[in-house]
């Protein structure tokens, strides 16, 4: 990883910040600690730098020169940098690893963990990690995003329908299987879908890049359903990344006010932020989203009878009420039921 970047999940509209000494210092003066969450990439690069400094490895090459660079130009205690739920997705005994790495690192540059933090036992594989190795509280806070991306690969190979038609069918199944229709996964069907369309540059690259984040393996897409609930997993790591920073941009840490940026060597997660994020009103960041439509869609039928169809269904479900499911095993049986389909789906 040759660069690493940060960005926020939630901003205000034409309010694109830029995270540097001077942003940290007026959050210091107004109480607010800069938060950074480090994606499981960036967490991967701290262990490799601690693992090759005997051959010279330096925070130059390993990526996170400019996480430093950062706090060296700030106050003391102005930034707060957290592994998020990174080590979550590493299997235990990569992660028990990864988490000393890790530790050694904040130790060497005077970052100090909160005084509630919490350091889990580590145990079990050391490769072939999924959703299912992970505990039933993991499991719960991925379920929704893991069975949206599970259904997604689902309907991306029923080659017979057109892209609306796959488009609604993927929305219908997420109305009747979770009855939760999430607006980060619901825009990545929208590209993954969307038709070849020669004057779509735009559209055509940012399709590419999504396909490849939240379908594909190794830039293929999965030839078993195990490397299918693998890419799933991965995926829904990816989002529940950007709204664990959503949280502690709502809710705080022990009373402390956060800024939380996300910071990843991961191109196209960066890339996906740019098209979508959410808006950080009525106290809450999470809870509203924003879409950003290119020019390029503007006249074209199927980027416009998306948006019609999805304002349509939003209004609906707005004016229904709605009783979340909240048992735990009813939880999981719908990533059980998700995982089925996928066993039973010819990927090949």
């Amino acid at each position: 990883m040759n660069n690493i970047l940060f960005f926020k999940p939630s901003r205000i509209a034409g309010a694109k910040r830029i995270l540097d000494s001077t942003l940290v210092r007026e959050n210091y003066k107004q109480g607010v600690v800069t938060t950074l969450i480090l994606d499981t990439n960036v967490l991967i690069n701290i262990e490799e730098l601690f693992k090759n400094r005997s051959r010279g490895a330096t925070p130059g090459n390993a990526g996170i020169e400019r996480i430093l660079s950062l706090t060296m130009d700030s106050p003391p205690g102005s930034i707060c940098i957290s592994p998020g739920l990174g080590f979550q997705e590493m299997p235990p005994i990569r992660a028990a690893y990864s988490t000393r790495c890790f530790e050694a690192f904040c130790s060497e540059h005077a970052f100090l963990d909160t005084s509630d933090s919490i350091r889990p036992d580590y145990q079990g594989k050391a490769s072939d990690y999924s959703f299912f190795d992970i505990d039933e509280n993991a499991q719960m806070l991925l379920t929704i995003p893991f069975c949206s991306l599970v259904y997604l690969q689902v309907v991306d190979r029923l080659q017979h329908l057109r892209p609306m038609d796959k488009l609604k069918r993927y929305l219908s199944i997420l109305e009747e299987e979770l009855d939760i229709l999430s607006g980060p996964v619901i825009e990545i069907a929208r590209y993954c879908f969307a038709p070849h369309a020669a004057a779509n540059k735009k559209t055509i690259a940012l399709r590419k890049v999504l396909r490849r984040n939240f379908l594909k393996i190794d830039n293929r897409l999965p030839a078993n359903s195990t490397e299918l609930l693998r890419v799933a997993f991965n995926g829904a790591c990816d989002l529940t990344l950007l709204n664990s920073a959503n949280v502690l941009d709502s809710f705080g840490l022990n009373g402390i006010p956060q800024d939380c940026w996300v910071v990843t060597g991961d191109r196209k997660l960066f890339q996906f932020s740019e098209i979508f994020h959410h808006l950080p009103l009525r106290g809450e960041a999470g809870k509203f989203f924003q879409i950003a439509n290119l020019e390029e869609h503007r006249g074209d039928p199927y980027w416009e009878e998306s948006m019609k169809i999805l304002s349509s269904l939003f209004s609906m479900r707005a004016s229904r009420h709605f009783e979340r499911v909240r048992d735990p095993e009813k939880i999981i049986s719908m990533a059980k039921r998700a995982a089925t389909v996928a066993a039973e789906l010819h990927v090949n």
